[in-house]
C-alpha cells in the first residue's frame, strides 16, 4: 500500500550544500512523493540551482518569495502548499539514506498508521562531510499513553527532542498544532510538545539522516 507524502524543503541561502542535500532526496528507493521547495529570497545562487533541478524531476514543485519572510513562516509556507496525507521537513544541507522514507513507512505500516510522527535516529557531520558522530539517539516515543500519563513523562525525556521534528508527521496531527509558531523562541521544541501531547511517536533505530553542524554552530 502506498500513500502520498509531501516533503518541504525551506531554503535560504543554501547554495554550498543543496545539490548533495537534493541528490539523497531524488534517490530515495519510496518514489511516490512530492518534493515543495519555497526558496526564501536566496541570493547565492540557490534559486538558480534549484531552477535547473526542478526542469529534470516532475515531483519538484518550486516556490519563491519575493523578501525573506523568517524561518518559522517559510517552513510553514512548504506544508501550506503541500497536499499529503504525511509531512515531512527536510534539511537543507542534510545528507539522507537511499531507504530513508521506506524504512519509516515500514515502521508506519507496522504500527498500523497509528502514529501520528516517524523518525530516526542520526548521524553528525561537519562542512566537509566528515562524521563528528556515528550515532546519535534522539527523541523518544510514545505508544498509547494517556493525556495525563504523557503530560508527567515529557519533562523527563524530552531534553534532546529537536531532531524529532525531521520526522514524518501526519497531516491531520500537524493541523493541530501551531506548526512553526512565530511567537516562541525553539518553535520545533513546541511543535514537538504539541505532537507528544496528543498522539503516539515511534523512532525507527537505524542511523538515516546526517545532519549538517557549519556556520557559527556549536556540535
Amino acid at each position: 500500500m502506498s500513500i502520498k507524502i509531501s516533503l518541504g524543503l525551506p531554503v535560504f541561502n543554501e547554495v554550498k550544500f543543496l545539490d548533495l542535500t537534493l541528490q539523497s532526496i531524488l534517490a530515495q528507493t519510496y518514489e511516490e512523493f512530492e518534493l515543495i521547495v519555497v526558496d526564501n529570497a536566496s541570493f547565492d545562487g540557490s534559486y538558480e540551482l534549484l531552477q535547473e533541478i526542478e526542469k529534470k524531476d516532475k515531483r519538484i514543485k518550486l516556490f519563491r518569495n519575493e523578501k525573506n519572510l523568517g524561518l518559522s513562516k517559510n517552513f510553514n509556507l512548504t506544508f501550506k502548499y503541500s497536499s499529503g496525507d504525511y509531512f515531512m521537513w527536510i534539511g537543507s544541507h542534510d545528507i539522507y539514506e537511499n531507504d530513508y522514507l521506506s524504512l519509516l513507512i515500514e515502521k508506519l505500516h507496522k504500527e498500523n498508521f497509528s502514529h501520528d510522527l516517524i523518525f530516526s535516529n542520526i548521524s553528525n557531520i561537519d562542512e566537509k562531510g566528515m562524521v563528528i558522530q556515528k550515532k546519535k539517539e534522539v527523541g523518544f516515543e510514545f505508544h498509547n499513553s494517556n493525556f495525563i500519563t504523557r503530560i508527567i513523562k515529557l519533562p523527563w525525556v524530552f531534553e534532546g527532542s529537536g531532531d524529532m521534528v525531521m520526522g514524518l508527521f501526519s497531516r491531520k496531527a500537524l493541523e493541530r498544532t501551531s506548526i512553526f509558531s512565530e511567537n516562541v523562541l525553539w518553535p520545533d521544541n513546541l511543535l514537538i510538545h504539541q505532537i507528544a501531547s496528543m498522539g503516539n511517536i515511534a523512532r525507527v533505530e537505524q542511523v538515516l539522516r546526517a545532519r549538517r553542524y557549519f556556520r557559527d554552530e556549536k556540535f
